[in-house]
């Protein structure tokens, strides 16, 4: 599984990123009126580029699921090549990077970011995973064998969600953008504000690519949303209320999206959720 889209990371990703940043990915189209269409997206479970002011609308099938560590203030979510789950988790003092087992939600690795840091979203490119910050302009470069920190880099402004198109990283920082970055220098490369018919989509957060949509849940709600990157607009949108879970703290919150192409499924999770969720998108009022 790579880190997010349907393209292995590429070795000479230093060399190919600056013509990576005026490409842009082919997507499928959404039909207004097919029901086959339809059904394409439910089997590949994601939505790709739609026509018009078509907005495909999905439900959740849970398929399995899986114990998470109720102490995990979850703020990215990954599957590993190998079928592990890279993990990064928030707060001061208490963030960190790790790889879990799914079946059985036992950390085989872990390392801490610096005290003072507020760790958020991450995705892998080639052998490094990158780890963002939340209101500390700083993004670690570890290494994703032996979880050592390579480099760290700084950028302005907050940092939400990451994700790796194959070509160039796709950030949020809590807004309606989705923000450009080279995946080797993390320079902003470009934005783009998402909208769905018309209006500001905002508080975009945890994201995660998939064959040319971002797939992105929006804070404190039970909606996920899928943006083609290529113009911004919503061209699909998940009712994840069915799994929400929430206790007497009140902050747990829906937040942790991997995708499994093997299975053609999302995890999904949230902060201090005891359980990750195996799910299929299926068309709205099927379920």
């Amino acid at each position: 599984m790579i880190a997010c889209g349907d393209q292995e990371p590429r070795a000479d990703v230093d060399e190919q990123s600056t013509n990576a940043v005026s490409s842009t990915d082919e997507s499928a189209t959404v039909s207004d009126s097919s029901q086959t269409d339809q059904e394409t997206v439910r089997d590949d479970a994601v939505g790709s580029a739609s026509t018009g002011d078509l907005i495909a609308e999905f439900d959740l099938e849970v398929v399995a699921s899986y114990p998470h560590d109720v102490e995990a203030f979850t703020q990215g979510l990954e599957l590993d090549d190998d079928g592990f789950l890279l993990e990064s988790t928030g707060l001061i003092g208490e963030s960190d990077l790790r790889r879990v087992n799914l079946e059985t939600g036992e950390i085989e690795q872990i390392v801490s970011t610096p005290l003072d840091y507020f760790a958020e979203g991450i995705t892998k490119v080639g052998d490094e995973i990158v780890q963002i910050t939340w209101q500390n302009n700083t993004a670690f470069y570890w290494d994703a064998a032996t979880y050592e920190l390579n480099r760290q880099v700084n950028y302005d402004g907050e940092g939400w969600g990451i994700c790796f198109d194959g070509r160039r990283l796709v950030m949020t920082d809590g807004s309606s953008d989705l923000i450009f970055r080279d995946p080797v220098t993390f320079d902003e490369v470009g934005r783009m504000p998402v909208t769905s018919q018309g209006v500001t989509v905002d508080a975009l957060n945890e994201v995660e690519c998939v064959r040319g949509t971002v797939w992105a849940n929006r804070w404190t709600s039970d909606q996920i949303v899928g943006i083609d990157p290529t113009t911004g607009q919503v061209v699909a949108t998940v009712d994840a209320s069915s799994i929400r879970y929430s206790s007497d703290d009140g902050d747990e919150v829906l937040n942790g999206i991997a995708w499994d192409e093997t299975t053609d499924t999302f995890l999904l999770t949230g902060k201090r959720w005891p359980t990750i969720y195996r799910v299929a998108f299926i068309p709205a009022g099927e379920g």
